[in-house]
């Protein structure tokens, strides 16, 4: 992790979540609520979100991605649980960060509504916490983390796409699409189920991946790879 915290790149990622608060947070004082759950499900929003968290992933991934520090953990399932904690960890510190302009340019709002956006806070951490397990269970196959993420992201936005086009044109029978997916809590009465269901898929991806891993050698192909 020290290496990690010297790397560039980690800090660009932070100057880019900055400048993403202030985009969302300026002007917005009049009607808060409703101003920022638009800003954040406009498209440039939420795709500079998902790829700055994920790159930053990717960076964390590479960092101790190495049979040694598998071995140090004893178990493939001690070593994927230890990354997603950093990984977590480091979603909810970026997103902090970005929170942070919209604070100090709507204080009295963003106080008045602080709940609502720790649950924010909390669902994006999740929803980035069960990609990033979906990434770490297609890089088993693939062994490129860049390469999974590239994927997933390709295939989450060809999604995205796709039920937008959908719930446009046929809007008297909507169907889900992403523009909301990071203010979820704001939008559904029913988000105790949608949490309940992404804790739960993330457990399922985390035991599935740890089985695959040892099943392929996860371990012995990272050793190769070093040599």
């Amino acid at each position: 992790m020290k290496r990690f915290f010297c790397n560039s790149l980690f800090y660009i990622g932070i100057v880019i979540m900055i400048l993403l608060g202030i985009a969302v947070g300026y002007n917005i004082d009049h009607n808060f609520l409703k101003l920022y759950t638009a800003k954040m499900g406009q498209v440039p929003i939420r795709y500079c979100i998902f790829i700055i968290i994920l790159f930053i992933g990717y960076l964390l991934f590479e960092e101790i991605n190495h049979y040694t520090f598998i071995f140090r953990y004893k178990s493939v399932s001690n070593f994927i649980i230890k990354s997603m904690k950093q990984e977590v960890i480091m979603s909810v510190i970026l997103l902090l960060i970005f929170h942070l302009p919209i604070f100090i340019l709507n204080t009295k709002e963003f106080i008045n509504n602080i709940v609502l956006i720790m649950l924010v806070i909390l669902n994006i951490t999740l929803i980035f916490s069960v990609m990033l397990a979906i990434i770490r269970l297609l890089n088993v196959w693939i062994n490129n983390r860049i390469t999974s993420t590239s994927i997933f992201l390709l295939v989450f936005a060809c999604l995205d796409v796709l039920l937008g086009h959908f719930s446009y044109f046929y809007m008297e029978h909507y169907i889900f699409d992403f523009d909301a997916i990071l203010v979820l809590p704001y939008v559904y009465h029913f988000y105790p189920f949608i949490f309940l269901f992404m804790c739960t898929l993330d457990i399922v991806l985390l035991f599935v991946t740890s089985k695959k891993m040892k099943e392929r050698d996860y371990i012995i192909k990272q050793n190769e790879i070093c040599e």
